[in-house]
């Protein structure tokens, strides 16, 4: 049986919530205490790194000092005259040598190399060299065929839910490319970082990854916000992971909370490939507006 993992994000309506007010706050708190431990370690450094260099600024003329002292002393010892020097006789000559007589020996004759019948190597077959395909081609082609299994699986997991929706007489919601490509980004994050949650690592939730986008839900003086994420492990056919992922979302009373209210008209859906616990899946992310 094909495993299913959800998780719920409630729905995160905010009225009257600028951006920058106090969630953003509260956030830059959570954030402080990183902030004064890293200005500690770089008073501390550099403090180190002052003492370091006015160390070897004090090595370096001390070592100085003694190098001019060696040289005056040397330059003192070189200038008294020496009082005992011994006389050279320019007169001396060199003895010469005897004559020796020089032998050489009788040139004997080279004889003529002899030719040697060797063997003709026997020719052996070439082999026809197979056809090569550009590895950046086959990458390229990867990419591509991953790209269009994304967004398939994205446009079915999209159908199914407005088709839920219009079984229950509401609405369909629109797609919005800049929302799927929030939601795409967060499953990214997921797959790549390892984690499964709306929040992620560094804290910021869906309101905050919005604001980070440059993106706004506002609709007068409100605007809100929703998120459902899940990890489906049945990637055999992609119709069959679209209809498991929203099943299982309708299932959930805060899943069908989003995806059947009224309070939102536009959706972005994104999917990421990866592994879950050892098992291939797919995570799966969409943002409510």
């Amino acid at each position: 049986m094909p495993y299913t993992h959800f998780h719920n994000w409630s729905v995160h309506t905010h009225h009257q919530r600028p951006k920058g007010g106090r969630h953003y706050r509260a956030i830059r708190r959570r954030q402080r205490p990183w902030k004064v431990t890293a200005a500690l370690i770089v008073v501390i450094a550099l403090a180190w790194f002052g003492w370091l260099y006015a160390s070897q600024m004090e090595a370096v003329s001390v070592f100085t000092r003694q190098v001019n002292d060696a040289l005056t002393e040397t330059e003192r010892t070189s200038s008294q005259p020496s009082s005992s020097s011994p006389a050279l006789n320019s007169t001396s000559r060199p003895t010469s040598l005897p004559a020796v007589a020089v032998t050489r020996p009788p040139a004997t004759a080279t004889p003529p190399p002899t030719a040697t019948n060797s063997p003709t190597p026997t020719p052996r077959p070439t082999a026809t060299p197979k056809p090569t395909v550009d590895a950046r081609e086959r990458k390229a082609q990867a990419t591509k065929e991953a790209i269009t299994r994304v967004a398939e699986l994205e446009l079915m997991v999209h159908e199914g839910i407005n088709a839920a929706r219009r079984n229950v007489g509401r609405s369909p919601l629109i797609w919005r490319e800049d929302l799927a490509e929030l939601a795409r980004a967060h499953s990214d994050d997921m797959t790549k970082r390892n984690y499964f949650s709306h929040d992620t690592p560094e804290g910021l939730d869906p309101t905050d990854r919005l604001h980070e986008a440059g993106l706004s839900c506002r609709s007068g003086f409100s605007y809100g916000i929703a998120e459902n994420i899940a990890i489906e492990t049945s990637l055999s056919n992609p119709s069959v992971t679209a209809t498991e992922a929203v099943a299982g979302w309708i299932g959930s009373p805060g899943h069908r909370e989003n995806l059947l209210g009224i309070q939102y008209d536009a959706t972005g859906i994104g999917a990421s490939f990866g592994v879950w616990q050892g098992y291939k899946a797919v995570y799966l992310t969409q943002v409510f507006c």
